[in-house]
């Protein structure tokens, strides 16, 4: 493993831990919640749930990049 892939791979975790700190609790997730409901082709009742969707593959990308096997995973999951 070279020093780049590392910094990459620690910079994207930091960043969408980040991204899962600040959306993880009620106020965070109605607020995506919201920010989803003006987007045309997703229906106003499913706002709260793709929310959510989105929170947990954040998540998961945070979990994916945490350990050597799974970075490549982490990698598509960031990009997607």
């Amino acid at each position: 493993m070279t020093y780049l892939e590392l910094t990459c791979r620690t910079a994207l975790w930091a960043v969408f831990l980040a991204a899962v700190i600040g959306k993880a609790n009620p106020r965070g997730v109605r607020g995506l919640a919201a920010e989803l409901t003006p987007v045309r082709w997703l229906p106003a009742q499913f706002a709260m749930s793709a929310a959510v969707g989105v929170i947990t593959v954040e998540a998961g990308t945070v979990v994916a990049l945490s350990a050597s096997r799974s970075a490549i995973l982490g990698y598509g999951m960031a990009v997607a």
